[in-house]
């Protein structure tokens, strides 16, 4: 069985991550693009990072807390969202930090550019309170 994931009036929509609730985490494109949470149900929220140009959700634990990556004026930066609150991970040194995997304790993993090499390299970030 197959289920269509398409955010309505979007040109395009991607599904990233999906959590053992069935929640769905990914982005969309319509007049920009923007990240989404999916319901169960079938109910789609929209995910904006406060002043990014575009923000992309790529992974969801069965909290709910997200990760993705969203880019601004400074560059693009990974980031966690727990309970409505927005957190941005950038490894030092990196040119670009992207959030791929959230685990129930909210450790980060995913990928940076390191700005010395410019070669892609992997990251963990330890959670809230860790």
């Amino acid at each position: 069985m197959f289920t269509r994931i398409d955010v309505p009036g979007a040109a395009q929509t991607f599904a990233f991550g999906i959590n053992d609730i069935g929640e769905i985490v990914g982005f969309f494109i319509l007049q920009g693009i923007h990240g989404y949470l999916r319901t169960p149900e079938g109910i789609f929220i929209t995910i904006d990072v406060p002043g990014a140009a575009d923000t992309r959700a790529r992974g969801i634990n069965d909290r709910g807390s997200i990760t993705g990556q969203y880019r601004d004026a400074s560059g693009t930066h990974a980031f966690s969202l727990t309970a409505g609150v927005v957190t941005t991970i950038d490894v030092p040194g990196a040119t670009a930090t992207f959030g791929r995997g959230i685990n129930q304790r909210g450790d980060v993993t995913g990928t940076f550019t390191d700005a010395v090499t410019g070669r892609t390299r992997g990251f963990l970030a330890a959670g809230p309170g860790r």
